[in-house]
């Protein structure tokens, strides 16, 4: 995705969305004829009932929000079972008192507790590409799925070697989610010049979207969250210099140069530890075996470098960044921690 895409999609999302906030006991689901869908009656601020369909993200929260377990909100859509999941909805779906529901071209995207904090993304993008210009940042790439938007900013003028011939670029990666999929959160990025890789490090700061509890019927405007938002925004800009600090960089680096000591001796029991630890499937753990393998670096960088070269190849942002994330976290581990026994 391009920049301009990016901004272009915020832009248009910025005036289709609307978020309110709703008396639960107004809430209640509605089958789907002919399918196991259901829909969410919601009451607009102009007193009209709307029927909205939900985000994918959307039914996963309102099973949390009513308390169904997942497996069995998923069997009863997939059994063309709407009727029996509207009614498990409308059982519990007035535990609580409010909900801030988000909507987005028609469907709920989100539901969400009356004291959640909305952080928006388009003017998150434009604070920090405030900051990315003082410090002449590129940005390297940005993303937008159903639950987060990611920007990816990097100091090409920066880059140090890890080793001969292996040098890694610094930069920050900044992640949102105005969904409630998690927290704000801006991380120490780079990337590795030979191949591409990205990898992301340990997070700077992390932010829970929590605010004050807003009133009934209370719809969210532009400027109310502008201004909420202007505090944390200038935190933000205060963190993404932070982390560009080339001494905090050199540190980073300091752990990838000892990791390039780290042989390990089993390669294909590294593989299965690692692979057991994050809940890789066994095609996924294949993958990394072939990664690692072609790469013929046996250490805990090259594990590093195997799984953020998978990264690099996934399609998916939200795999993408959580691979990414797991090779910065491999730098942490020895040899030794990679040559436990797997049961």
């Amino acid at each position: 995705m391009q920049v301009d895409a990016l901004v272009a999609e915020l832009q248009r999302q910025k005036e289709n969305k609307l978020d309110v906030v709703i008396d639960s006991r107004l809430l209640s689901a509605e089958p789907v004829e002919g399918n196991g869908e259901v829909v969410l009656k919601v009451p607009m601020p102009d007193g009209v009932e709307q029927k909205l369909r939900l985000t994918e993200f959307a039914h996963t929260q309102l099973a949390q929000k009513t308390g169904i377990p997942k497996k069995y909100y998923d069997r009863l859509r997939e059994s063309c079972k709407g009727q029996l999941l509207a009614d498990n909805v409308n059982a519990w779906i007035h535990d609580k008192e409010r909900r801030l529901v988000r909507v987005l071209d028609g469907k709920v995207r989100a539901i969400l507790s009356d004291r959640y904090r909305v952080m928006d993304n388009h003017d998150l993008v434009f604070s920090s590409m405030e900051e990315f210009q003082k410090v002449n940042a590129d940005i390297h790439k940005v993303a937008l799925s159903e639950t987060y938007m990611y920007v990816k900013a990097i100091l090409p003028h920066l880059e140090q070697e890890v080793r001969q011939n292996d040098s890694v670029i610094p930069g920050v990666v900044i992640r949102n989610s105005e969904v409630g999929a998690g927290k704000l959160a801006v991380e120490p990025y780079c990337v590795r010049k030979v191949c591409s890789n990205g990898m992301i490090g340990e997070a700077t700061v992390q932010r829970v979207h929590l605010g004050s509890k807003m009133d009934l019927g209370e719809v969210l405007s532009d400027e109310t969250m502008e201004l909420e938002s202007q505090t944390l925004f200038s935190t933000v800009k205060d963190i993404i210099k932070a982390t560009f600090d080339p001494a905090q960089f050199k540190k980073w680096v300091d752990k990838m140069r000892t990791a390039t000591g780290e042989e390990i001796e089993n390669p294909v029991e590294a593989v299965h530890v690692v692979a057991r630890d994050n809940n890789m499937d066994d095609l996924k753990r294949a993958e990394l075996m072939k990664r690692f393998s072609t790469g013929k670096d046996y250490t805990v960088w090259g594990m590093a470098n195997a799984i953020t070269n998978m990264a690099r190849d996934e399609a998916d942002p939200d795999k993408q960044v959580e691979l990414e994330t797991l090779g910065g976290s491999i730098l942490n581990k020895t040899a030794k921690d990679l040559a436990k026994q797997v049961a």
